[in-house]
């Protein structure tokens, strides 16, 4: 038998396969869209839980958006610290975050919160600021249906992407175990465009995607 992992840090097996993403490059693109559509220079991040996955989340997106502009303001609120993981449940307090964040300036929010999430959108929409979700394309969220025009884009992880790559390797006899990370340069991780709502900057996001492929530009994995 052959079994993959998605995320997780399982102990190393011959039979296992452990699939990873760069989350820190998809946060780049992300936090550089944030730079180019505030018009406070301020923006904000709501996290899940202070932990070093997350913390990749936002050293990526505060990188990116001082590529943009090295003297915005990114505000950060983690809703939890271990080991209490409710920052990834509590709707109510991801949405009074985001509404904090309003106040004090940031007119784009992204998070990394997991279910919680829902209200940090809910909450950036109310102020009528700009979201940004996580994961996956959450402008297409049943939920999140009537906010949606304030779901500026998603980080998107491709965990379709990922598990095809490993389904399809272990029916052609080509299975690797370890460690495989899912980067922009193999389609792992990326941001969505549903809704046109970023399509005036998308060229200069797409230039700073082509140059982290190339390595040009370097993107810190931790805050």
């Amino acid at each position: 038998m052959r079994f993959a992992v998605v995320d997780g840090d399982p102990t190393a097996q011959p039979n296992v396969s452990r699939l990873v993403f760069a989350s820190d490059q998809g946060s780049f693109l992300v936090g550089a869209v944030a730079a180019l559509k505030t018009r406070t220079n301020t923006i904000g991040f709501v996290g899940g839980m202070n932990t070093p996955i997350i913390k990749t989340f936002e050293s990526g997106y505060t990188a990116g958006a001082r590529t943009i502009n090295p003297r915005i303001e990114v505000l950060v609120k983690y809703l939890s610290q271990p080991p209490d993981v409710s920052g990834f449940k509590d709707q109510g307090k991801a949405r009074l975050s985001a509404e904090g964040q309003s106040d004090a300036g940031a007119d784009v929010i992204f998070h990394a919160a997991g279910a919680a999430g829902i209200g940090v959108i809910n909450g950036a929409a109310a102020e009528g600021r700009w979201a940004i979700g996580v994961d996956t394309d959450q402008y297409r969220q049943r939920a999140l249906a009537r906010v949606r025009d304030h779901i500026l884009t998603s980080m998107m992880r491709r965990v379709d992407v990922a598990v095809f790559d490993f389904v399809s390797g272990v029916l052609k006899g080509q299975f690797h175990a370890g460690t495989k990370v899912y980067d922009l340069s193999n389609k792992g991780v990326g941001y969505a465009t549903s809704g046109g709502l970023m399509e005036d900057i998308r060229g200069r996001v797409e230039a700073l995607k082509q140059e982290i492929i190339k390595g040009k530009i370097k993107v810190p994995s931790r805050g």
